[in-house]
C-alpha cells in the first residue's frame, strides 16, 4: 500500500505547500473534501458524544509536538478541544466538538491556517 499522491515528491517543501501548482492545490482540497464526505458518511460526525479536530497543516503528528497546543481553527487548539471534549457530558452535541480544515488557497503560500506556520517555525528552533 502507498500514497497514490506525488505532491509529497514534487511540491511539499519541509511541510510547506509554497511550490505546488494550482492543479496540485486542487487535488488536495478534493481529497479533504472526499475524506470529509467518507466522514461525514460513517455517523461518527453525529454521534452524540463525539468530537473532531483536522488541520489542515502538512504534518505527520500534530499530538505529538508543538503543534498540540499551537495549531488552531477558529482560535480553538488542538490541546483546548481535546480538553473541553473530554470534559463534556457524555451525550454532547457533537457540533460544539467539531472543528474542520480550511480548504487551501489557490494563491502562494497555500496554506490557508496561519497557525501551521506558527507550528514550522517553533520546530526549527
Amino acid at each position: 500500500m502507498q500514497n497514490i499522491w506525488l505532491g509529497d515528491q514534487t511540491c511539499v517543501n519541509n511541510g510547506e505547500f509554497d511550490n505546488c501548482t494550482t492543479d496540485e492545490i486542487s487535488d488536495l482540497n478534493e481529497w479533504q473534501t472526499d475524506f470529509l464526505t467518507d466522514l461525514t458518511n460513517t455517523g461518527l460526525t453525529t454521534m452524540k458524544g463525539n468530537g473532531i479536530f483536522i488541520e489542515s497543516c502538512s504534518e505527520h503528528c500534530a499530538v505529538d509536538g508543538p503543534g498540540f497546543a499551537q495549531i488552531t481553527i477558529d482560535g480553538v487548539s488542538m490541546n483546548d478541544a481535546v480538553k473541553q471534549w473530554w470534559n463534556a457530558p457524555v451525550d454532547a452535541d457533537p457540533s460544539e466538538y467539531t472543528y474542520l480544515p480550511c480548504s487551501l488557497s489557490d494563491d502562494t503560500p497555500h496554506q490557508c491556517n496561519p497557525s501551521c506556520r506558527i507550528q514550522k517555525t517553533s520546530k526549527m528552533n
